[in-house]
């Protein structure tokens, strides 16, 4: 472990004192649409589902407690990574290293299928074409009744890419019209009139979540422990809402919409997510939170859903 590392592990648990304080202050007043829908009431419609993830982790980190509650309900759940966790054109070894976590993380969230694709981080938004027919071969895309994917509003430029993968799968009608859409929240990105739909986690689901954090030995630069903050915290979105959260640990958030819908936002100037902050850090997060107050308007003026 480096010296950097060492301080690190040492000063992240003062600066989580502060960040529970600050979080669960934070999302008891962030803005959500006026109609919040709890997804379990989806359950019953949806026998399998597609989950694309940018890179190793962030299905685990946006929706890992719903992944675990959909396979209680039988639900069959695929995953697909769009990157294969090389950066600037490394080597093979982190991409086999961050492979296996990932292997290791399916088995804790009992997801069915994995399939990864040979993109190199920060390099997605140049490989649409290419990622769309990799998808379009390998995988038997109108036979998902729901799509997971990461937010068009993300700072992230791969998660934003991610967004627009599906939409051009949708716009050559690869997809099953009458499925439901959901984007999942990393990086403070569903908020506003998009946050309008709610998964409540019990302990048994938050659980397996923060095992499969436990594989991604090799991620650098996010703080887990904080993470782990994030997912009790936005239990607020729903006590806020005057919804009973007594029998319920933490709360993962999305924005549901329809095909028609996920057109519309396609169309959505989403110029200023590139100037927000990750929400992945413990000694900065306080920081970026509040920085990311300044384009609150920006979700606001998204038509509500």
């Amino acid at each position: 472990m480096s010296l950097k590392e060492q301080i690190k592990k040492i000063i992240e648990p003062i600066f989580n004192i502060r960040n529970k304080s600050y979080l669960e202050k934070y999302y008891k007043a962030i803005d959500t649409n006026e109609n919040i829908y709890n997804i379990d009431d989806d359950f019953s419609k949806l026998k399998r589902v597609l989950v694309l993830a940018p890179h190793q982790d962030d299905e685990t980190i946006g929706l890992g407690a719903t992944i675990s509650k959909m396979k209680s309900y039988g639900i069959i759940v695929d995953l697909i990574y769009l990157t294969d966790g090389r950066i600037n054109g490394d080597n093979t070894n982190i991409s086999e290293i961050r492979i296996q976590e990932a292997n290791k993380m399916k088995e804790i969230l009992a997801i069915d299928n994995m399939y990864v694709i040979d993109n190199i981080n920060d390099t997605l938004e140049e490989k649409i074409d290419y990622t769309s027919e990799f998808m379009i071969n390998n995988l038997k895309l109108d036979e998902y009744d729901a799509y997971f994917f990461t937010s068009r509003f993300d700072c992230h430029k791969d998660h934003r890419s991610t967004f627009d993968v599906l939409v051009n799968l949708c716009k050559n009608n690869k997809l099953k019209k009458d499925s439901i859409f959901y984007m999942y929240d990393i990086n403070n990105s569903i908020q506003g009139d998009i946050l309008n739909c709610i998964s409540m986690i019990k302990n048994k689901e938050l659980s397996d979540k923060w095992k499969a954090y436990e594989v991604f030995k090799s991620q650098k630069y996010i703080t887990f422990s904080t993470i782990k903050i994030i997912d009790n915290k936005k239990i607020g979105i729903a006590k806020n809402k005057g919804i009973d959260i007594s029998n319920f640990e933490g709360l993962e958030c999305f924005c549901r919409i329809n095909l028609e819908q996920l057109i519309n936002i396609s169309k959505i100037d989403n110029s200023f997510a590139k100037e927000m902050n990750t929400a992945t850090s413990s000694i900065k997060l306080k920081k970026f939170l509040e920085e990311n107050k300044n384009y609150r308007n920006n979700f606001k003026n998204i038509q509500s859903l």
